[in-house]
């Protein structure tokens, strides 16, 4: 699967910033880094879940 970088560089982007907005408001409610990271990576494989269906129907339809 493509990179969402690379297959919608505007989402990523969004992504980027929401992800940096995140992180800012855990680490003033006291979260360490290390929380911080496992949190983040859970919401982009849920993200990157969500996305496969509608990635598969793309191919299919190609």
């Amino acid at each position: 699967m493509r990179s969402i970088k690379d297959s919608d560089p505007d989402l990523a982007v969004f992504l980027k910033l929401r992800m940096q907005e995140i992180f800012l408001r855990l680490k003033s409610q006291g979260w360490s880094d290390a929380d911080i990271g496992v949190a983040l990576d859970e919401l982009i494989v849920r993200f990157e879940r969500n996305r496969e269906p509608e990635d598969m129907r793309l191919r299919l339809a190609m």
